[in-house]
């Protein structure tokens, strides 16, 4: 993967629509 941390969460919170998604995802 070589996408930035930044682009990651950006992608995950669309794709889920909530910070929620990508904080269960990463931990």
């Amino acid at each position: 993967m070589t996408w930035s941390a930044t682009m990651s969460v950006e992608t995950w919170v669309e794709r889920l629509g909530g910070p929620d998604g990508p904080e269960r995802y990463r931990r």
